[in-house]
């Protein structure tokens, strides 16, 4: 991956800053999209952070982290491990570059492709990560990863019921191949509770009382449900 190390944003003091957070923009887009939003978490955290957002290449006309799954003959999904490679390398380069303080917690994170690509850097970045923070993503070539030990498990993934990128599936392959905590909508019933428990080993860690009630459909089911709850697996 050709990655521009000068094209990056930064919010926060990286002097003064307790951590440091790496954030990958979604796919087609540019780091100025979450730009606002970084500045009003960090805001929020009284300045504790030192934030980085980077700008990913243009790939065949849009800004990609890497190369986007293709079908083959036979119609099936091929993903491009190779390149997710490149990429992860790219992106070590780039840590390097930023000479960030080593005593200080490292966190990546990211929207979508971006958070694809941050739950990669868990397995297979040559730099140590404290934690990852993954929205509306998923594993890439997750079976390329089976053989790769976990930088942390300080992992939080979420993603909305009208995402239509994530489904049942990617939920399930998370879960199996990496574990972390997953929030998502619930039908409430014991059944669907026991086939999720049956196929992941995940089990309902935690139901958000306090939380917004909001109208979704399950992950598993597709049923209506009102609410969200937090998905894991118990070791």
């Amino acid at each position: 991956m050709n990655l521009n190390n000068d094209d990056f944003i930064t919010i926060g003091n990286k002097k003064s800053s307790k951590v440091s957070i790496l954030w990958f923009h979604g796919y087609g887009s540019n780091n100025w999209s979450f730009e606002p939003t970084m500045k009003l978490i960090n805001m929020r955290l009284n300045e504790v952070a030192y934030i980085i957002l980077p700008n990913a290449p243009i790939i065949d006309g849009k800004s990609s982290w890497y190369p986007l799954p293709t079908r083959n003959n036979n119609g099936n999904l091929v993903e491009d491990y190779d390149g997710l490679s490149k990429s992860i390398e790219a992106i070590d380069d780039l840590i390097e570059s930023l000479s960030l303080d080593q005593n200080k917690k490292f966190i990546v994170g990211g929207f979508s492709q971006g958070a694809a690509l941050s739950l990669s850097l868990l397995f297979k970045s040559r730099h140590e990560i404290d934690g990852c923070a993954a929205l509306s993503g998923y594993m890439p070539s997750a079976d390329k990863f089976k053989e790769f030990s976990l930088k942390s498990d300080n992992i939080f993934i979420a993603h909305g019921y009208e995402d239509k990128a994530i489904n049942y599936d990617d939920f399930k392959k998370i879960l199996t191949n990496k574990g972390g905590f997953i929030m998502a909508h619930w039908d409430g019933s014991e059944e669907t509770e026991k086939r999720i428990k049956d196929e992941t080993k995940a089990t309902i860690r935690c139901i958000l009382h306090g939380g917004k009630e909001e109208d979704g459909k399950c992950i598993y089911s597709g049923k209506p449900s009102k609410r969200r709850v937090v998905f894991a697996k118990a070791y």
